[in-house]
């Protein structure tokens, strides 16, 4: 973070909803995971069968290769996720043509200390205004971590948006 060494999918000044995206990062992150789902497709698992997602920073990575790389998949989680308020992401689908984005299922605990529950909400409000077909859900005494009801929650979501077969 701020350009020290962590363990992370791309940089970050600061965890602020008004800080500037590390585009670059970003862009390389995005491009190795277009590789894995063009990999996916080349082995013949349909593009209507794929989903990406993550947590925290990975959830923020999810929004931009969904939207901005892989915008053929199935569907995308975000938990615990955040786009910076100037986020290309929105941007992006603001001036697309293409219409038909992959829906977005993100979750937040409520008392998560780290990114603010206001701030995902902020992002999953500003999504489905530009027409994301978004589902938004929070979790009481739930901080920075994911639980069983969340990933149960995500399971069912998962399972209602797949197709049951590929085409």
């Amino acid at each position: 973070m701020g350009g020290f060494p962590t363990n992370v999918w791309f940089d970050r000044l600061e965890i602020d909803p008004s800080c500037d995206e590390d585009e670059d990062g970003i862009f390389d992150m995005c491009n190795a995971i277009k590789e894995l789902v063009d990999n996916e497709v080349k082995k013949g698992i349909a593009t209507q069968r794929i989903m990406i997602g993550g947590f925290s920073m990975g959830a923020a990575l999810t929004m931009h290769c969904g939207y901005r790389f892989c915008p053929e998949i199935a569907g995308m989680f975000a938990l615990s996720g955040f786009l910076s308020k100037n986020s290309s992401v929105f941007k992006v689908i603001k001036e697309s043509t293409n219409q038909l984005f992959p829906p977005l299922y993100q979750t937040h605990g409520e008392d998560d200390s780290l990114i603010n529950a206001e701030w995902a909400q902020d992002t999953n409000s500003k999504l489905k205004n530009l027409g994301v077909q978004t589902q938004f859900k929070t979790y009481e005494n739930l901080p920075h971590a994911m639980n069983l009801d969340e990933l149960q929650d995500l399971s069912d979501w998962i399972f209602k948006v797949l197709p049951e077969h590929s085409s």
